[in-house]
């Protein structure tokens, strides 16, 4: 993996701040090269079982867009 470089080092906080459980946490993320954005997912925890899928753009500014939201059966 020599050939991996760090292209940009920053920090995302989620917008529902008051809605999200402290302890959620970014479970899987993924780059994708054609709109130069990352796909993250969040969830599931103990308080919330869903799983949100999250695109980050930082193009003009940090936007949060939501993909969908899974609900897990208990």
């Amino acid at each position: 993996m020599r050939n991996l470089r760090n292209i940009r080092f920053g920090a995302w906080e989620q917008q529902q701040q008051q809605e999200v459980d402290p302890s959620a946490a970014v479970t899987a993320c993924c780059w994708d090269p054609a709109k130069d954005e990352l796909l993250c997912t969040t969830g599931p925890t103990e308080a919330k079982a869903t799983i949100e899928l999250v695109r980050l753009s930082d193009h003009h500014q940090q936007q949060q867009m939501c993909g969908a939201i899974f609900y897990l059966p208990s």
